[in-house]
């Protein structure tokens, strides 16, 4: 796979050995390993792996890779639907926009949104079932910062104990 977004096109590995739920501490030491110094792993016939220096930067990434991979299937669609090709990113292009973009700072800085928009949907979940709030939101942000800073912290825990 060929990610088309500057922020993965070169900071990702595929894991092709992943065979299921990691029980052992070898596996979670061969993901590791297979990561190297990475932020990203696309673990095949399971889903994503991000990693970061906090909690905030690594579902930041995950969140965003997932959008990538969304976006990423819905042009190689598009491609074949034209009997094309994906158009990608000039490398140089990918290159600079990478170096200068990403950053384990910036990482955090765009997930911290994510975990006060969660924090806010909390409370008004919390509001509403105690009946002060007569209004109701979507409970899609919590769920995705939930289901990423699980994957995260699976990731931090591989960062930190496996490298």
């Amino acid at each position: 796979m060929i990610l088309l977004h500057a922020d993965y096109c070169q900071d990702h590995v595929v894991y092709r050995q992943f065979n299921g739920v990691v029980l052992a501490e070898e596996e979670g030491e061969n993901i590791a390993a297979a990561l190297g110094p990475k932020k990203a792993a696309l673990l095949q016939n399971h889903g994503l792996l991000t990693v970061g220096q906090s909690i905030e930067e690594a579902v930041y990434w995950f969140t965003s890779l997932e959008k990538c991979c969304q976006e990423q299937l819905l042009a190689d669609a598009a491609a074949a639907g034209r009997r094309g090709e994906t158009v990608k990113i000039d490398d140089v292009a990918a290159e600079f926009t990478f170096r200068t973009v990403v950053s384990p700072r910036g990482g955090w800085f765009a997930g911290m949104p994510l975990f006060d928009v969660a924090e806010e949907e909390v409370k008004r979940e919390n509001a509403l079932k105690n009946g002060s709030w007569a209004v109701s939101g979507s409970h899609n942000v919590v769920d995705v910062v939930l289901s990423a800073a699980l994957g995260a912290l699976v990731g931090v825990f591989a960062l930190r104990f496996f490298r």
